[in-house]
């Protein structure tokens, strides 16, 4: 449960007086605790199995913390095609400023994998906007957390807007040339949980016609961004609510629901939960110093 505090303005005007200075001699303050870090852990929880599509490979360096959690899934139906979400911090933004953000770093990291040589070819056919249905993972039985989900959803109708790129390019890793292995490639871009969760759904042209393709990437990701799940750890639990002195009870109610559902979807805790049955989960440790910012 995360905790947080009220910051009304006019709280100032309602202090008392200072005490007399006859008064008695106050104790000596305690020593402040260490302040903490923004994200001390996140859990990154995926399923094993959502649906048709099943875990086939997970990936985490420990030394490049940075680059988050990698799983990918296959289908059975469709061999070949591969669903891969990565998981990455991204820290406390607006959704639109990070969706700008990591859009601009994902072209950056295509155009990386075209002059690496791993694609050639690279076209972009088509940018829009991509909306999944806002979960969380973790469900708790707690009744706080109960009333606080039931809340969130009626502020942000329990979905999550992203954005989706229709890609296209030719494989030239392993000696092929360009030309020879033309694939089709979605990436769906979200900001969820204090992380981005990048989702690329791949395969050869010759396996199905772009129709299809479109209905089963947009599928894979629907299933999967809502089931796979960030819990994370530290100050990032502890928030305030500001609300201006001067507004009236209803708009004060809204604001202060707006900021309550935003930090609920974080979903950031004072201590560590156990994860949900039936999945793999990659814990990041972070060291000191790593969120020097929020």
């Amino acid at each position: 449960m995360f905790r947080c505090s009220l910051i009304i303005a006019a709280a100032l005007a309602a202090l008392p007086p200072a005490a007399s200075a006859a008064g008695p001699t106050p104790a000596p303050a305690a020593t402040p605790a260490p302040a903490r870090q923004f994200i001390e852990s996140s859990d990154i929880a995926a399923p094993r199995q959502i649906g048709p599509w099943r875990l086939v490979n997970r990936s985490y360096d420990p030394g490049n913390k940075r680059a988050g959690a990698g799983f990918s899934y296959a289908h059975p139906d469709h061999e070949g095609l591969i669903a891969s979400v990565y998981v990455y911090p991204a820290g406390r933004m607006d959704n639109d400023a990070a969706l700008e953000r990591g859009l601009a770093d994902f072209r950056s990291d295509l155009q990386a994998a075209v002059r690496a040589g791993v694609y050639a070819g690279l076209q972009e056919r088509g940018s829009s906007t991509f909306t999944v249905p806002q979960t969380d993972g973790h469900a708790s039985s707690d009744r706080d957390d109960a009333v606080l989900a039931a809340m969130a959803a009626r502020v942000d109708g329990n979905t999550l807007a992203g954005r989706k790129l229709q890609l296209r390019m030719d494989l030239t890793s392993n000696n092929r040339k360009p030309g020879e292995v033309p694939v089709r490639s979605n990436g769906y871009l979200f900001y969820k949980q204090l992380y981005y969760f990048k989702v690329r759904v791949s395969g050869a042209e010759a396996l199905m016609d772009e129709a299809d393709f479109q209905t089963l990437a947009d599928a894979a990701t629907r299933a999967l961004v809502p089931a796979i799940d960030v819990a994370s750890v530290g100050a990032c639990a502890n928030f305030n609510i500001d609300i201006a002195e001067d507004q009236d009870p209803e708009k004060m109610a809204a604001a202060a629901s707006q900021q309550l559902a935003v930090q609920m979807r974080y979903n950031c805790r004072e201590a560590a939960k156990a994860p949900a049955e039936g999945t793999e989960v990659v814990r990041i440790d972070y060291d000191a110093g790593d969120w020097t910012s929020r």
